[in-house]
């Protein structure tokens, strides 16, 4: 099963500006009548501002707006890595919503990412990006397993954790279980190197790990009560599963009180019933 769950459909799974410290945008871009009504002050010429309003229009969707702001940015400032990361996920935001303009939109797409990911070595996140559009885009529009596994690579670099995260996703997405397991098992030994995640889904991914293979349970617990401080809206995964989760991993440590109130937890936010009291039951047997 292609793993859609954790990563996001298409593209840009978490964009650059949900996971990014901001500064709060100027006043004429925050009050009322912009995020209200979806009106939006004219595209400015100062750096700050026209960054900021780009991540305004993107937190109201307004991608083709939001597109404006970064591509002039990449054109005033072509050395700062973010502007074409953010440039490039704008786009892919446009290519989901409009499968007309999508194929248009892929080779400048491309260019986006692959330009962030040459001026800044260290980028975590573009990478984690290029992963995702070289393995969802179809062979004809350029997809490649290969390409994907060689950004893969330059994120186990930075992080031995995410990138072999990376490959384990890959290796799912390919539906090849064996290698998902050995990179996933060998981003479970290497957790220590994850540190401020690019994404805070991968919080989420390595606390679900620690519990499905039953080690490294408190790393797990602590993984996942980040993901929830850290959580947004736009966040892959819902907080209810993530108290199930948790409610496991206390299960797992024999901790049954514990347990028992993260699955209420999880029961009370509108976990699935199924499931969750399956666990509930599997809780109250210790």
């Amino acid at each position: 099963m292609r793993p859609y769950v954790f990563f996001l459909i298409l593209f840009f799974p978490a964009f650059a500006f949900s996971q990014k410290t901001t500064p709060e945008p100027p006043r004429h871009v925050a009050e009322d009548r912009f995020t209200g009504t979806g009106h939006a002050p004219d595209i400015p010429t100062d750096r700050t501002l026209l960054e900021q309003c780009g991540d305004a229009y993107g937190r109201l969707r307004q991608w083709d707006k939001a597109a404006e702001c970064y591509r002039e940015l990449t054109l005033q400032y072509p050395g700062v890595a973010d502007y074409h990361y953010k440039y490039g996920g704008v786009l892919g935001m446009i290519a989901l919503e409009n499968k007309v303009k999508a194929i248009g939109l892929v080779g400048h797409i491309k260019k986006a990412f692959k330009k962030a990911a040459l001026l800044d070595a260290k980028h975590k996140a573009v990478r984690w990006a290029l992963v995702e559009l070289y393995m969802q885009l179809p062979g004809i529009l350029g997809g490649s397993r290969q390409k994907a596994l060689h950004y893969a690579t330059e994120l186990e670099q930075l992080s031995k954790a995410e990138g072999c995260l990376a490959k384990g996703y890959i290796y799912e997405y390919g539906n090849n279980d064996k290698d998902a397991a050995l990179h996933y098992a060998l981003a479970l030994k290497n957790l220590h190197t994850l540190k401020n995640p690019s994404e805070n889904r991968l919080r989420y991914k390595a606390g679900k790990l620690c519990g499905d293979h039953n080690t490294k349970l408190d790393e797990g617990i602590r993984y996942l009560e980040e993901y929830i401080r850290y959580h947004t809206p736009r966040d892959p995964v819902a907080l209810h599963v993530v108290y199930c989760e948790i409610a496991k991993l206390y299960r797992l440590k024999n901790e049954k009180e514990k347990a028992l109130s993260w699955i209420r937890k999880a029961l009370d936010s509108g976990a699935d019933p199924e499931t969750t009291l399956k666990e509930k039951a599997r809780i109250e047997m210790l």
